[in-house]
């Protein structure tokens, strides 16, 4: 099985003199090697070399706090790695990947 895995999170917050604040925030995290079968340790393909992945985030908040607008990077590094990799009785390697480097923006409205 795999070792732990080690995370960091940080975020800051800017207030603004309008009571708004701007939050910047970052979160990475380390997975060492995994190995997806637990008889075959050998195979390069039924394993994932430890990887880490980093995401990102910026948000805006009103000072009444109903309205909320963030930006985000996920994977920011746009690390390619496995979450699984499974081989099926026709010995075909079925593999899924990671998530693959994400942009967004998202917008909450309280009432």
């Amino acid at each position: 099985g795999p070792e732990p895995t080690i995370a960091a999170d940080a975020e800051y917050e800017f207030p603004l003199p309008t009571g708004a604040t701007i939050t910047l925030g970052t979160d990475w995290s380390y997975q060492s090697r995994i190995y997806y079968s637990s008889v075959n340790q050998v195979d390069p393909f039924q394993q994932q070399g430890g990887y880490t992945l980093g995401h990102a985030r910026l948000s805006y908040r009103t000072s009444k706090e109903d309205l909320e607008i963030a930006a985000y990077v996920r994977n920011l590094t746009d690390k390619t790695y496995d979450l699984i990799t499974v081989v099926p009785a026709n010995a075909a390697y079925r593999t899924t990947p990671g998530y693959p480097q994400t942009y967004g923006v998202w917008l909450r409205k309280t009432f």
